[in-house]
């Protein structure tokens, strides 16, 4: 640490990592500097380098994988995870599997990251998805596999009292 009669300079660093082992990442982190007019009491930067680290331990572990059934959509909902449903955009499987149940089970290809730029912030996910019927014996039956890649980004502006933001999927 640096310190004068003025200021305390701590320059913290850190990433996240499992618990169980260590292994490092494939990028660097980044350089960052803060403003040279220093009429602040705490200047608190943070990188992507913090949310892309957690990333890689959350992929790597599985908790970003997901699973949606029927009884978890709200009972209003017009869309309902069943086969009847589906059968304007598949209608082989309402033939096939007439008013069963679906089961949606969703994992990331990769690593989400998170892109930092002066007042936005970007991911462009990659997930699969996978469909299956629940039979009536319990079993899962796999019926259609879906490779998904979007953009989402939000612009965020700062002032003195609070922090607003503006979400654009893409």
């Amino acid at each position: 640490p640096r310190a004068t009669a003025q200021m305390l300079d701590v320059m913290f660093k850190g990433e996240i990592f499992s618990r169980d082992h260590y292994s490092p990442v494939t990028f660097l982190a980044p350089v960052m500097s803060l403003p040279e007019q220093q009429d602040r009491m705490v200047y608190f930067a943070v990188s992507d380098y913090v949310f892309n680290t957690a990333s890689l331990v959350y992929h790597e572990s599985g908790y970003l994988n997901f699973s949606i059934t029927d009884d978890m959509v709200p009972q209003g909902s017009n869309i309902r995870l069943t086969t009847k449903s589906f059968r304007p955009f598949v209608p082989r499987l309402a033939r096939l599997y007439p008013n069963m149940n679906l089961e949606l089970q969703g994992a990331m290809a990769s690593a989400p990251s998170l892109n930092f730029s002066p007042g936005n912030l970007s991911s462009t996910p990659l997930m699969e998805i996978e469909g299956f019927v629940l039979l009536p014996s319990s079993v899962k039956e796999p019926v259609f596999r879906l490779g998904v890649a979007t953009n989402v980004s939000a612009m965020l502006t700062f002032n003195t009292s609070r922090i607003t933001g503006f979400l654009k999927p893409g």
